[in-house]
C-alpha cells in the first residue's frame, strides 16, 4: 500500500511482509518506521507532518513524518482500521462510523460521524468527497463541505479491493476482483469497464486525470482515458448492440430481464435462430 503526503514530498509504504517505510522524494533517502502491531492501512495527517498508521485491533498510531520516531499523539485520534488523506482531510473508517478530520486555522481537529459499515476508503484531491466500501460490496459516495457528510450516490461492484477519485472529482475508479469499474460520481452509474486478470489491489489517477494506473498481481498498466469507451446511460442499449450479432432469444432476456414483457432490443440486429 501505497500514501503520498499531501505536499508530495514524502511516500508512505505498507508491503505485504508489515513493514512501514517513509520516502523522501527530494533527498531520496528511506525512514524505517518501527511497527510492532500487523499494520492494515497508513495515511498522512492533513498537515503531512505525521504518518498515521492503523493496526489489526483498530488502534492508530501516529509517527514523526521527518524522523520515523512514534509519537503520542496518537490519541487524540479515533480507532479505526481503514484510512484515507487528501485535501487537508484524513478519513478514518471503523466499524459502523466514518470519522472525518480537517485541520482548522488552529490545527484542531474537528470530528465528524457517518453511521455506516465501511471496510475501504478514498478522498478525492480537494477533500470534499468520499468514498466507502462496506464489507458487503456497497460502494457509498459522500460529499464534505467541512461541516457534515452528505450522501450523493451508491452502488454495488462486488468487494472492492481498491478506490480511486479523478482529479476533478467527476468519476471513481473501483478495483474489484477482476475489473476495473469507472463510475459517474453524482449519479453512481458505471460509465466505464476494464477487465482484469486477477484481483485489481491498486488504482490510481495521474495529476493531470489522463492516465490511470491499475495495479493487479504482478503487473502494473497504464491506460489513457481518452481512449476509454465512456457510457452515459442514454448510450447503454446501443453500446450493449454493438457487442452483439443478433437480439437476444427469450431464454437470453428472461435470464436478464425476468419476467418483463420481450421486446426486439436492437434494430439493426436480425431475430435469434
Amino acid at each position: 500500500k501505497l500514501a503520498f503526503s499531501a505536499d508530495s514530498s514524502l511516500l508512505g509504504v505498507l508491503t505485504e511482509e508489515n513493514e512501514v517505510a517513509l520516502y523522501n522524494a527530494e533527498e531520496r533517502t528511506r525512514q524505517d518506521v518501527p511497527v510492532t502491531a500487523g499494520i492494515q492501512s497508513i495515511a498522512f495527517s492533513p498537515d503531512s507532518g505525521q504518518l498515521i498508521t492503523s493496526d489489526s485491533e483498530g488502534s492508530l498510531q501516529a509517527w514523526d513524518a521527518g524522523s520515523g520516531e512514534l509519537l503520542s499523539d496518537a490519541a487524540d485520534f479515533p480507532q479505526g482500521t481503514s484510512l484515507a488523506s487528501a485535501g487537508g482531510v484524513l478519513a478514518v473508517g471503523s466499524q459502523g462510523k466514518i470519522t472525518v478530520l480537517n485541520a482548522d486555522g488552529n490545527g484542531a481537529l474537528p470530528t465528524f460521524e457517518f453511521t455506516g459499515d465501511n471496510a475501504l476508503l478514498a478522498v478525492s484531491a480537494d477533500g470534499s468527497l468520499i468514498a466507502s466500501d462496506s464489507s458487503g460490496g456497497e460502494t457509498t459516495i459522500l460529499q464534505f463541505d467541512g461541516e457534515q457528510l452528505t450522501k450523493l450516490s451508491s452502488f454495488e461492484k462486488g468487494q472492492a479491493a481498491s478506490l480511486s477519485f479523478h482529479p476533478d472529482g467527476t468519476l471513481l475508479a473501483v478495483g474489484t476482483s477482476r475489473n476495473v469499474y469507472l463510475m459517474d460520481v453524482q449519479s453512481g452509474k458505471e460509465v466505464a469497464r476494464i477487465p482484469h486478470l486477477s484481483a485489481v489491489n491498486g488504482v490510481s489517477f495521474s495529476a493531470d486525470g489522463e492516465t490511470l494506473a491499475t495495479a493487479s498481481s504482478q503487473t502494473l498498466q497504464f491506460w489513457e482515458l481518452s481512449a476509454i469507451r465512456q457510457i452515459t446511460s442514454p448510450d447503454l442499449t446501443g453500446a450493449a448492440c454493438s457487442y452483439l450479432i443478433e437480439n437476444l432469444s427469450l431464454t437470453q432476456w428472461e435470464t436478464f430481464f425476468g419476467s418483463e414483457p420481450y421486446e426486439q432490443t436492437c434494430a439493426n440486429l436480425p431475430e435469434p435462430q
